[in-house]
């Protein structure tokens, strides 16, 4: 069964870091401001930040002509939560191309008391929305505002938050965290988690490229010469457009709501594959599980299941030619069918005869329905 307990809801933009005040608490967490620091930009110049463990924030305003970047320090014990803040030398600064904030790695003694939860870095930037990003971080999520340039945000340990992003290139990796976005438009795109979820509301470019190795993929809507695959998970897509779009799960089901693409490759290795409207050129593939299709608009199709049924849903008077082979085939009567019609077989034309589809389940019904 197609699991939709996935929510498209969850597409919407959660909420970045809150500031707060220079001295606060939250819960029993003591939180300090530790840096300051305000520089004059302009707008395009690039924000660069490589940190070990801290949490990024990146909010943008247009029409403005200054950065501001704040790093907020909190722990339980500030006397050794400032110990390790210093030991890992941060460093903000202004250069000929933008802004750069970076930190070194703290020692492994220190980092073994941090990971406990008893401490916490926060680092809160304002830019221009035009500007270009360039974010590592080893252990820390980031959230990133509206912004236009040439993106790349990689995290080895944490979730990606991003609100609308355009430019040429669009990166972003996570190694063990989510990723979740709202407009993500580009020449070139390409998401990447290797364990969690990805959740986009649109995807647009001349290349999209979206995967994930243990997690499901959600996008609402996506376009381009596009793929999305996923070793362990599922693939939801509203509507899939553009020049091509290849979808490919190792042990998931696929959906699609609208399949509008060119040229559509859908395969399977354990899971059910359901396109609710398709006018592409078809390729679906299922090694167990059923494949489900509404034909809207007769194209070339080929659909092929190992161990589960196939049903073709095609509007009265579409025309198709059919080659057809399961462990029964059926053809509604509402068709015109031209052919030759066995329990196994069918070869003919329905509706005077169109784009040829070529169904075969080895062990599963076979139904051509409307």
């Amino acid at each position: 069964m197609i699991r939709t307990a996935l929510i498209v809801s969850t597409l919407l933009l959660l909420p970045g870091f809150t500031a707060q005040d220079q001295s606060s608490r939250s819960g029993s967490l003591e939180t300090e401001l530790v840096i300051e620091k305000s520089f004059n930009v302009k707008a395009g110049e690039k924000l660069a930040i490589e940190t070990a463990d801290a949490e990024i924030s990146v909010q943008t305003s247009s029409g403005i002509s200054e950065a501001t970047v704040e790093v907020y320090l909190s722990g339980r014990d500030m006397e050794r939560a400032r110990r390790y803040f210093e030991s890992m030398n941060f460093d903000v600064r202004q250069s000929s191309v933008g802004i750069s904030v970076t930190s070194e790695n703290p020692p492994r003694r220190l980092r073994d008391w941090y990971e406990r939860g008893q401490a916490r870095i926060r680092v809160q930037i304002l830019i221009p929305e035009v500007f270009n990003i360039d974010i590592k971080t080893s252990d820390g999520d980031v959230a990133l505002d509206d912004v236009t340039g040439i993106t790349s945000v990689r995290s080895s340990d944490g979730d990606l938050r991003l609100s609308s992003i355009s430019g040429s290139m669009i990166l972003l990796q996570s190694s063990d965290g989510d990723i979740i976005g709202e407009k993500l438009t580009g020449k070139e795109i390409r998401v990447n988690t290797s364990d969690g979820d990805i959740l986009l509301d649109s995807a647009t470019g001349e290349s999209v490229d979206i995967r994930t190795s243990d997690g499901n993929i959600v996008v609402e809507n996506i376009s381009g010469r596009s793929e999305a695959s996923t070793s362990d998970g599922d693939i939801l897509i509203g509507d899939a457009s553009g020049l091509s779009i290849a979808l490919r799960s190792s042990d998931g089901d696929i959906a699609v709501k609208r399949l509008m693409s060119e040229n559509a490759d859908i395969s399977t290795s354990d899971g059910e594959v359901y396109v609710e409207h398709s006018e592409s050129n078809l390729n679906a593939t299922t090694g167990d599980g059923d494949i489900v299709v509404a034909v809207i608009e007769a194209r070339e199709f080929t659909a092929r299941a190992g161990d589960g049924n196939i049903t073709i849903r095609v509007p009265t008077g579409v025309g198709a030619d059919l080659n057809l082979r399961g462990e029964r085939v059926n053809i509604a009567s509402s068709h015109d069918f031209n052919g030759t019609l066995a329990k196994r077989t069918a070869s003919g034309s329905i509706n005077g005869g169109g784009p040829v589809f070529r169904i075969t389940s080895s062990e599963g019904t076979v139904l051509i329905s409307n």
